[in-house]
Parts: C-alpha cells; structure tokens; sequence
C-alpha cells in the first residue's frame, strides 16, 4: 500500500516554487499544497495538482515553529515534517542579472563558505531526497540551503567585504 505524502510548499506561485510544486506533483503519491502571499508569485505561475493557499508572510514565518510541534504530534504515525530554508538563489528568471561577472553575485560568492550560488535544482534535489525513503529517518531539521552562509558571523562578513583582517 503506497502512503500519501502531503507536502507544504511555501512560495508555491514564485519561479522556484512553481517548478518545485510541479516535479513534485508528478509523482501521484504526493498531495501538494502550496502556501504564498503572492508578494513575488503569481497565479499564472499555478500548476495542476497542485492546492493553493493565500497566507502572509507571518504565517509562512511560523511553519518552521510549527513543524517542530507536528513532528512531535504525528511521528508516532511515520509522518515526517522538514523545513527547507534556501538563500538568494540563481534561477531562470534572474540569471541575465546574476552573471559572472555582477557585483552582488561576487559579493554573495565571496561570503559564502561554497563560493558560490545555489540554484532552484539545489532546492529541488534536497526536497526530492526529503520527500524519498531515503530519507525514511530525518524529521524536525531545518535544512539551510545557503552555502554555509548562515554559519558565518556577521562581524567576520563585515571584514571580508570592507578588507579589515585581524593582525597576526
């Protein structure tokens, strides 16, 4: 007996989450819902199979609390709840802007442990990993999709961009 999975996503009517509400919608196993406050996405954007659910953004702000409730309240029944948090990513829709050679992609690559960008296929890979039995034993993480960024002082960042080094 296959079981339902149903998925939240967040942002579900922007570029990223549109294409993510879709890959995951092909699989029938899935029940997607999507939760946007349409401030950057868009209804055209919609894709089929796929619930759509107007909040703002507190609401979006308190999945991640949220989750870690659900977690405890249904694990006893093999149900899993994981948060994704990406960064700035390149996408179709803003790579003509973050190219090579863009001040803010440097600046962004210069600060970021991975030197580099993520991309919507990064976010998609690690949802797709989530949402397989691969993945049969992770549930209340909060996956930070950002390079390592969000691991790096605020202060160490304000040093490398300014040029400011500690003395040796």
């Amino acid at each position: 007996m296959q079981i339902t999975k149903k998925i939240l996503v967040t942002g579900g009517a922007g570029f990223i989450g549109s294409h993510l509400c879709e890959r995951l919608a092909k699989n029938e196993n899935n029940d997607v819902y999507s939760l946007d406050n349409y401030f950057t996405g868009s209804r055209s954007n919609h894709v089929p199979h796929v619930t759509y659910i107007v909040g703002n953004t507190a609401e979006i702000a308190a999945l991640e609390a949220l989750m870690r409730y659900y977690v405890v309240a249904y694990g006893n029944k093999s149900i899993r709840f994981n948060c994704v948090l990406p960064s700035t990513l390149i996408k179709p829709e803003n790579k003509n802007f973050f190219t090579k050679d863009n001040n803010v992609r440097n600046m962004i690559e210069k600060i970021t442990p991975l030197n580099r960008m993520g991309t919507a296929d990064d976010i998609a890979n690690i949802v797709e990993f989530l949402c397989s039995q691969k993945s049969s034993f992770v549930t209340g993480s909060s996956i930070f999709m950002d390079g390592g960024v969000s691991l790096v002082g605020q202060e160490n960042i304000a040093r490398e961009l300014s040029g400011l080094k500690h003395e040796e």
